[in-house]
């Protein structure tokens, strides 16, 4: 829960950490570069962020978004990998965020709808990525867009 987190401002969003004290600065620090990448490189996505989600949360539980607290929770053992990878995390999370506060609950036909344009918005800021000249993300595109197909034909067949 939230009362075990340390908690911090970072680029107006509440970011609370729940891990040893030991990797308490390096988690920070990981979502401040990820917090950072989406700043720099989509300075609308992150103000949409500001309005929709209330506090990123680190810690056991998997990478996921709860409309309890409006809390995007990002599993601890992701913020090894890079800052575009846990920025692609929150990016994901972020457009659960704005449907929750749109109202529009994630059940049946509509959560995999919303999955698809989940992971649209997380290849749209792929491509921002590359623009801005990272390199190496031919896999991540097609893991992406091998999950986005999956999600269309769900919810084609739904």
């Amino acid at each position: 829960g939230f009362a075990r987190c340390h908690w911090r401002m970072v680029h107006g969003i509440r970011v609370g950490v729940a891990v040893p004290a030991s990797d308490k600065k390096a988690a920070f620090a990981a979502v401040e570069q990820a917090l950072d990448l989406i700043a720099q490189l989509d300075p609308r996505r992150l103000r949409q962020m500001q309005r929709d989600v209330h506090r990123v949360v680190v810690g056991r539980r998997r990478t996921s978004f709860t409309v309890i607290g409006r809390a995007c929770y990002v599993e601890a053992k992701e913020l090894s990998k890079s800052a575009g990878i846990v920025a692609l995390s929150l990016v994901h999370e972020a457009v659960h965020a704005r449907f929750a506060r749109a109202g529009v609950l994630s059940s049946g036909r509509d959560a995999a709808r919303q999955e698809v344009r989940c992971n649209r918005e997380e290849l749209e800021f792929l491509d921002r990525m590359e623009t801005a000249g990272w390199r190496d993300l031919a896999t991540l595109r097609g893991w992406l867009q091998d999950t986005l197909a999956s999600e269309a034909q769900r919810v084609l067949a739904s």
